[in-house]
């Protein structure tokens, strides 16, 4: 078990509770098979709020066409965090780490 995990699956929805507070969807412990897609700045699908049954529910609709086989990819739209998407259309690229270098004398 990893008990310092690092990585946070919350969505945050356009949508307010009725205190007009914003809501947002934690799937860190529990939640769909949506929660494990990947992050890219040239993303090939999206998040969208949908309502159902009064309910607000969110689909993953494709914005282009997705050949066979191809990983299906969302924009997570966060500027926190250092981007390894590899996209030319990238915002925010990881910064090339440089060796430690240890000089002995």
């Amino acid at each position: 078990k990893d008990d310092e995990r690092t990585s946070d699956y919350a969505l945050g929805l356009a949508t307010t509770d009725v205190k007009g507070r914003k809501v947002y969807i934690d799937a860190k412990t529990q939640g769909g098979l949506t929660r494990f897609i990947d992050h890219s700045c040239d993303a090939d699908a999206g998040f969208f709020e949908m309502q159902y049954r009064r309910q607000t529910r969110v689909a993953v609709i494709a914005l282009r066409d997705i050949p066979v086989g191809k990983e299906i990819t969302v924009d997570y739209n966060d500027i926190w965090f250092e981007c390894v998407c590899k996209s030319p259309e990238c915002r925010n690229p990881a910064k090339p780490t440089q060796p430690e270098v240890i000089v002995i004398e």
